[in-house]
């Protein structure tokens, strides 16, 4: 059971406009290099009520960024290499205005820009969590008038 309830979650999509106007919910790209990570995480942010696109490894990601304009927050894994990140991150600022959330191993690299930063080793339920935390304090970009 992920800590973040879906009944609480769908309160929070109602708050902000979704699912009794008939929006969309909030639509999240997810980042990683690992397969199983990347079916991990998007299993437990469906549950949570959101609609989640994945790619794994650089040419994925360019494809999946090149095709979809119409997103709420972006979750970086480690997929890439410490300064591609940074890049990624910086460029995703500029063109979508999505927030960014950083997922990491080891120590946090607070240089790429992010709206908040998530230990892999606090596990999905910290990412729902902190998915969650991110959307509610940001405007959202798709489905909303």
């Amino acid at each position: 059971m992920y800590l973040l309830e879906p009944s609480s979650h769908r309160e929070g999509l109602e708050s902000r406009g979704f699912v009794d106007q008939g929006n969309m919910p909030p639509r999240i790209i997810s980042l990683d290099d690992n397969g199983d990570t990347l079916a991990a995480r998007a299993a437990a942010l469906q549950e949570a009520g959101y609609v989640v696109l994945s790619a794994s490894g650089t040419d994925e990601t360019l494809c999946l960024l090149a095709n979809e304009r119409d997103f709420d927050l972006v979750i970086l894994g480690p997929v890439f290499p410490k300064a591609v990140t940074e890049w990624l991150a910086s460029v995703l600022y500029r063109t979508s205005g999505a927030p960014v959330v950083v997922v990491f191993s080891g120590e946090a690299n607070h240089n790429i820009r992010a709206d908040a930063y998530v230990n892999a080793a606090e596990g999905v339920d910290a990412l729902v969590r902190t998915a969650c935390k991110v959307l509610h304090q940001t405007k959202p970009a798709t489905g909303a008038s």
